[in-house]
């Protein structure tokens, strides 16, 4: 993955950032922004309280309560676009702005959880990437 430090000021909700050092200074996740413009955010239910968002009824709704959350100065609260099962915020806190370490740009080198290459992704822009899912969404292609 290429990354891109340069061209953004500030995260903004629903972009994609590269981080470092979570958890535990382990590995680096690209993660989406939830930008609190406030210092509160409510999360029910495990999620970002948002009308469009449905509960799928599959889960217990106690599994994803979530308290309402204090976010300080200069830290964004992030979390995966998997929500039920996204290792972010919920579970390593609010990270500061100076451990974000830019947008993704280029994938430049991919493999699936069996280690075999995925030559149709590499060299892609992130935005192509997005692109090539939703057209195998479109076409009930799970394997993009």
């Amino acid at each position: 993955m290429v990354k891109n430090k340069d061209l953004y000021i500030h995260p903004n909700e629903g972009d994609q950032y590269i981080l470092s050092h979570y958890p535990k200074n382990k590995i680096v996740k690209i993660k989406g922004t939830l930008w609190v413009k406030n210092p509160y955010e409510d999360i029910h239910k495990g999620i970002w309280h948002d009308d469009e968002v449905k509960d799928n009824g599959i889960y217990p709704k106690e599994i994803f309560d979530f308290p309402q959350t204090r976010v300080p100065k200069n830290h964004y609260f992030m979390m995966g676009d998997n929500r039920d099962h996204s290792n972010d915020s919920r579970f390593w806190g609010s990270v500061p702005y100076e451990n974000i370490e830019g947008t993704p740009w280029l994938i430049y080198f991919s493999y699936d959880d069996n280690f075999t290459i995925r030559w149709d992704r590499m060299f892609k822009t992130v935005d192509d990437l997005e692109e090539m899912l939703r057209e195998g969404e479109k076409r009930g292609d799970n394997s993009i």
